[in-house]
């Protein structure tokens, strides 16, 4: 069994229109269909929001996240104003901490975990996705994280699609590494930027992020064993 990690986490902001909570929750409880197992991080705040089928509830806000504490000052010029804000910022670049956190937790008899947004299935355009997670199964030593485009130059100025940032999956130790190269590398970049754009320069590093090609769509969650 994978256990699939995910969050939301209020940011004390407005969101656009299109990313409201109502909207997410709409997103993950078609996920929630397939019967894959949780570890669900909430804010308190959004208590009565989810009522989860299969998994695991743990409460925790913003600022109670390491990568919140860590995150480097500043932030890109270049940006959607509306929707990549600082606090967005530091939750996506919190996923690795989730993981590590649910795998720490020793709540889960499982070998292999897998980040998954917590609105994914938004760009899900087949039915039989949502039967493929929850019949997917991996070898015991691995790491898979999709990806747009092959390595290039990197940066924190523009968004960088090397990674398409919704989902991976592994083995524990293997997240684990990845978890704690982030850690190290995360607070020492000039600026807070998205967290595809740390994951692209943690390659500088020779970390073997085990990049699959996919995109924005089914083809995100879909490993190319």
């Amino acid at each position: 069994m994978i256990t699939y990690v995910t969050a939301l986490i209020d940011l004390y902001e407005t969101r656009p229109d299109d990313k409201t909570i109502e909207k997410y929750v709409e997103h993950f409880n078609k996920l929630q269909e397939t019967g894959i197992y949780f570890h669900l991080f909430l804010s308190p705040t959004y208590k009565d929001k989810i009522v989860l089928k299969n998994g695991l509830i743990e409460y925790i806000s913003l600022e109670e996240l390491d990568t919140y504490k860590n995150a480097p000052q500043g932030i890109p010029e270049n940006r959607n104003m509306i929707k990549d804000t600082r606090n967005f910022m530091i939750v996506i670049n919190a996923k690795t901490e989730f993981v590590y956190r649910a795998i720490m937790s020793g709540k889960h008899d499982t070998d292999h975990y897998a980040w998954i947004d917590f609105g994914i299935s938004h760009v899900f355009k087949r039915e039989d996705t949502f039967l493929y997670l929850k019949n997917l199964k991996i070898e015991n030593k691995c790491l898979y994280i999709p990806g747009c485009h092959v390595k290039g130059k990197t940066g924190f100025d523009h968004i960088n699609w090397r990674f398409c940032g919704g989902f991976f999956i592994g083995d524990k130790e293997s997240l684990l590494n990845f978890h704690q190269l982030h850690q190290f590398i995360f607070p020492t970049i000039p600026k807070l930027s998205w967290e595809v754009n740390v994951w692209a320069y943690m390659e500088n590093f020779n970390w073997d992020s085990g990049w699959y090609l996919a995109d924005h769509n089914d083809s995100i969650v879909r490993l190319s064993l």
